[in-house]
């Protein structure tokens, strides 16, 4: 769940911004704002989230994506803590 949620947190603003470059005169200045400001706030939430999870538990979240580079006894991974 945990990096679901951060993929929320990263792609909520970047999915904001594509839709107001490629869609933005075609929906109209209201729903362009709406839209930028509901994927900040999205985001901002999910950071709250994070946050009181951290403040509870006293402990870092460490989410692993994927390895990057990987060997007998080196490894790498894409991670967010």
């Amino acid at each position: 769940m945990d990096t679901s949620l951060i993929l929320v947190l990263l792609l909520s603003p970047f999915v904001g911004f594509l839709f107001n470059v490629f869609l933005g005169k075609k929906a109209g200045k209201s729903i362009v704002g709406i839209m930028g400001t509901l994927s900040v706030v999205v985001s901002f939430a999910v950071t709250i989230y994070f946050f009181l999870q951290i403040n509870q538990t006293k402990q870092a979240i460490e989410i692993n994506l994927f390895d990057w580079i990987s060997t007998q006894r080196f490894n790498i991974n894409l991670a967010f803590f």
